[in-house]
């Protein structure tokens, strides 16, 4: 036989033995067996191999259909739907009802600083992280903090 016919065939022979070809193909296949020993060979094997595969377990089917449409859900699941869903609709509600009762943000309190951002650098430690307050302080107070800052070093009582 002809290389080509026989590289054909021995693609198709796996489904050949499990009877998955068309008809079409089967009488080629079939004609082409009569005439090729080499290729009828390999039909045997390929059949001896699959005869030899072990079988599905009884019922394994019935088994798998079931696991797949009867999945249960724990009620913990269906819990955080629940609240998910409560949570939504509590926070909606609460909008509806702010924006009826014409509630509106409180402004932000401005800053006592103009900071233009062309001006701003990395050591005005007091416009970043906020300069503290003295002014308003009693001298008691001043007095406690003053030593409050220095515990631990050389000028505090540690």
């Amino acid at each position: 036989m002809s290389g080509t016919k026989c590289e054909w065939i021995r693609e198709l022979i796996p489904d050949y033995a499990a009877g998955r070809i068309a008809d079409g193909e089967k009488e080629s296949a079939d004609l082409h067996f009569k005439d090729c020993r080499e290729c009828c060979d390999e039909l045997d094997l390929v059949r001896l191999v699959f005869s030899s595969r072990a079988g599905h377990p009884e019922g394994l089917a019935d088994k798998i259909n079931a696991a797949v449409h009867g999945r249960r859900f724990t009620g913990r699941r269906q819990w955080w739907g629940l609240a998910a869903a409560a949570v939504a609709v509590l926070a909606i509600g609460l909008n509806m009802t702010l924006d009826r009762t014409g509630f509106t943000d409180l402004p932000l309190t401005e800053s006592e600083f103009e900071i233009e951002s062309e001006n701003l650098w990395l050591t005005d430690d007091g416009l970043i992280a906020g300069a503290p307050m003295l002014e308003g302080l009693s001298d008691e107070v001043l007095t406690q903090f003053l030593e409050e800052l220095t515990v631990g070093t050389s000028g505090g009582a540690a």
